[in-house]
C-alpha cells in the first residue's frame, strides 16, 4: 500500500474517532439536560404538591394534631417530604409508640400511627400522671384531676416525667395486679393503694375493698375474688386474698329490717 494511502486512512480513523467522542459527549449533555429539566419539573410542579394527608390509627390524638406533629403541610412537594424526619417528629410525642408513613403519587401522604393506651393514673402531691400498661408516662394533669382511670395512691415514686418509663417495683406490681383482674372487676376499680409491693389494696366504685397483697399467685387470687363476688354479690364489703390459701371476706352490716347499713 502506498505510504500516502496509509497516511490518509489513519487520518480518517482519527477524524471518525473524534466525531464519535463528540457525538457521545453531545448525547450525554442532552440526556443530563433532560434529566435536569425533568427533576426541576417534578420538584416544582403543582402536580406533585401534597393535596391530601390521611391519618389512621389515632384515637387519643386528633387528625389535626397528628398532621401538625408530622410537620407535613398541604402544598409541600411530595418528593421533598422527608418521611423519616416526619416519623421521628411524631414519635417524640409520648402518646405515639410508632408511626408508618407512605406516599401515593402524585399528591397523597398516608400516616398510620400506633398509640399507647392510658391504663392508670398515678397521684402525686404535685400532679396526677397518666400511665400506660408498662409504666410509661403519657401526660401530666393537675393533682386532683378527674382522669376516669383507676388511680394509684400511696406509692413512693420519684422523678416522674412525661415521656419516661417508671420502673419502681411497687408501681409495676400494682399495674401487673390490676391488669390481671377480670375485665368487669378491673372496670370497677377506682383506687389502688400501693404503699408497698406486698400491701396492694383495690377499692371499687361500689364500695368494695379487695386486700390483694403482693402481685404473686394472681391467678389463684383472682379465682377466689371472682367466686366470692359471684356467690356473695352485693353482700360483702371486703375480700382478703393476701393469703390465698386462707381467703376471708367481711359481709355488709345489715340494718334492722334487712337493709344494708351505711
Amino acid at each position: 500500500m502506498p505510504v500516502e494511502e496509509a497516511r490518509r486512512q489513519r487520518q480518517d480513523k482519527i477524524v471518525k474517532a473524534r466525531r464519535t467522542r463528540w457525538l457521545r459527549a453531545f448525547i450525554a449533555v442532552i440526556v443530563i439536560g433532560c434529566l435536569g429539566a425533568a427533576a426541576y419539573i417534578i420538584y416544582n410542579s403543582k402536580l406533585f404538591s401534597v393535596r391530601r394527608i390521611e391519618v389512621t390509627g389515632n384515637q387519643e390524638l386528633t387528625k389535626t394534631r397528628v398532621i401538625e406533629l408530622s410537620g407535613i403541610g398541604l402544598g409541600d412537594n411530595i418528593f421533598q417530604v422527608d418521611l423519616d424526619a416526619a416519623k421521628r417528629r411524631l414519635t417524640k410525642n409520648p402518646w405515639l409508640d410508632g408511626a408508618t408513613l407512605s406516599r401515593q403519587i402524585p399528591a397523597i401522604i398516608r400516616i398510620r400511627v400506633r398509640e399507647r393506651a392510658a391504663v392508670v393514673a398515678l397521684y402525686r402531691p404535685e400532679a396526677t400522671y397518666v400511665l400506660d400498661k408498662t409504666g410509661f408516662v403519657l401526660e401530666k394533669e393537675k393533682p386532683l384531676a378527674e382522669t376516669g382511670l383507676p388511680t394509684i395512691r400511696d406509692a413512693e415514686v420519684k422523678n416522674v416525667k412525661v415521656g419516661t418509663r417508671l420502673r419502681e417495683p411497687v408501681l409495676l406490681d400494682a399495674l401487673k395486679a390490676l391488669l390481671s383482674l377480670s375485665e368487669n372487676i378491673r372496670a370497677s376499680v377506682d383506687t389502688i393503694s400501693a404503699p408497698e409491693a406486698d400491701k396492694l389494696v383495690f377499692f371499687t366504685n361500689e364500695g368494695l375493698e379487695i386486700d390483694y397483697g403482693g402481685a404473686q399467685d394472681m391467678e389463684a387470687k383472682n379465682e377466689v375474688i371472682n367466686r366470692v363476688l359471684k356467690e356473695e354479690s352485693g353482700k360483702v364489703v371486703t375480700i382478703d386474698v393476701r393469703v390465698v390459701t386462707n381467703p376471708t371476706s367481711k359481709p355488709k352490716v345489715q340494718k334492722l329490717g334487712g337493709a344494708p347499713a351505711d
